[in-house]
This record gives C-alpha cells, sequence and structure tokens, in this order.
C-alpha cells in the first residue's frame, strides 16, 4: 500500500509510529514515497497519554506503545540505516514529556 508523503521537507527519509484516526496504528517508512509496513486494528483516545517506542537497529524495527509490543520486523527493502529522531504532529497538538535514545531492545 502506497501513499503520498507527508510535508515533512524535500529529501525527508524517516520510519514513523502512527496512531491513526481511523483507530490503527502504523508503522511507516518514507523515503521518495510513504510505504506502510505495518498497521493493526488499535483502538486509542484523544487527549489521553500514550508512551510510543521505536526502535531500529540496521534493518530491524520493534514498535511498542505503553510498552506493549506491537511490531517486529524486517525492513527488506532499502532499510534506512542512519538518521536522526524527531517529534512530528501535523494536525491539533502532541505533548512530550521527554524524548529518549538508548541501545536497541533497551525500553524504558
Amino acid at each position: 500500500m502506497r501513499q503520498k508523503p507527508p510535508p515533512l521537507g524535500v529529501g525527508s527519509a524517516h520510519y514513523a509510529l502512527l496512531l491513526c484516526q481511523d483507530q490503527t496504528v502504523r508503522l511507516v517508512k518514507v523515503l521518495d514515497e510513504r510505504t506502510v509496513l505495518a498497521e493493526i486494528p488499535y483502538e486509542w483516545t484523544f487527549e489521553r497519554a500514550y508512551d510510543l517506542h521505536l526502535s531500529v537497529y540496521g534493518s530491524r524495527l520493534q514498535a511498542r506503545i505503553n510498552h506493549q509490543l506491537v511490531f517486529d520486523l524486517e525492513d527488506a527493502v532499502h532499510p534506512l540505516l542512519n538518521g536522526g529522531i524527531a517529534l512530528v504532529c501535523t494536525e491539533g497538538c502532541m505533548e512530550a514529556n521527554s524524548v529518549s535514545i538508548a541501545p536497541f531492545g533497551e525500553f524504558r
């Protein structure tokens, strides 16, 4: 499933863990275009706090919500092997108590 990438600037390659309006959680990769790597139904509520964790080690990705594993997969097609971290809100508002970077597999 392919969609247009969000307007985050030219050349912005990244992975994103998204809580979506249709009550799903998606793990996407943006590299020239947006590719949905994984998607599952996930009931969430506006104005409730969620702990989102996304770990990347080479081509392996693990995603957790509230410390519960939701995705564990390999990105076999052009994995993003280096980069940075960002918080992005394209609509509404967002609050973050902390952002941390730790070795792969260490969740707090």
